[in-house]
């Protein structure tokens, strides 16, 4: 059954993203998913995410939270950064309460993290609309340093952040809604830093390499849960 399930949402990815043409210098588009190893209802979009982790234009997340602790099982990747990040997009977007699975696109679309069609689309879309700001990323030593350049809406005004994560994680869960099951994790996060805030001019930001991290990502983000004005990863292996 999750071989049939892998093959048609690969399948589906594979055909919106043939019809979808990036907007010419853009970078990947952010997906954050939210998720818990106590969560019944999330091997499906945790699944989902293991195909939106291979594309090169998506920089998929896995924020797994610690509000579904209680039930029997404690999320070792859970994070009250991650379950707060995730009550700030509620509250931007007028939400009386969260949930898992969920899937937030660049801070601007939220969808239940199984609702594969809703969340290809919403990608599609933001890779036709140009970025409104650009970031890279290079390695100096044991640093990352980060160069950031307006684009021409002339946004400004976000908060620099940087975000880290291990490629792949296993995990036997013994206990709680999905005891008993082997969880293979993509792109699991397991922290975060504020580089400092962006006005609007070409700007650098240094930082040191996190350990034990695959790869980093900085993010350009209007604060309290606002939306993502553009994203980059640096691989770090």
């Amino acid at each position: 059954m999750k071989a049939a399930i892998k093959h048609g949402i690969g399948l589906a990815i594979g055909l919106l993203a043939s019809g979808a043409a990036a907007e010419p210098g853009r970078g990947p588009v952010l997906v954050e998913l939210f998720t818990s190893q106590g969560c019944s209802s999330c091997p499906p979009a945790d699944l989902f995410l293991h195909d939106l982790a291979d594309r090169r234009d998506v920089i998929a997340l896995s924020l797994h939270v610690d509000y579904w602790d209680y039930l029997g099982w404690k999320d070792r990747f859970g994070s009250p950064a991650h379950s707060d990040r995730q009550r700030a997009y509620a509250a931007a977007m007028k939400d009386r309460m969260v949930y898992t699975p969920q899937i937030v696109v660049e801070g601007r679309e939220k969808h239940v993290g199984s609702q594969v069609d809703a969340v290809l689309a919403a990608i599609a879309s933001r890779l036709g609309e140009p970025e409104d700001a650009h970031v890279s990323l290079a390695l100096d030593g044991d640093r990352i340093v980060v160069d950031i350049s307006p684009a021409s809406g002339g946004a400004d005004g976000a908060l620099v952040l940087m975000t880290w994560y291990t490629e792949t994680e296993r995990v036997s869960i013994a206990a709680g809604e999905n005891a008993g099951r082997e969880a293979v994790y993509r792109n699991v996060v397991h922290g975060w830093r504020t580089l400092g805030s962006w006005s609007g001019g070409a700007s650098r930001f240094e930082a040191p390499m996190p350990e034990g991290a695959d790869a980093a990502v900085v993010i350009l983000q209007r604060p309290d849960g606002g939306p993502v004005l553009c994203a980059e990863r640096i691989d770090l292996r």
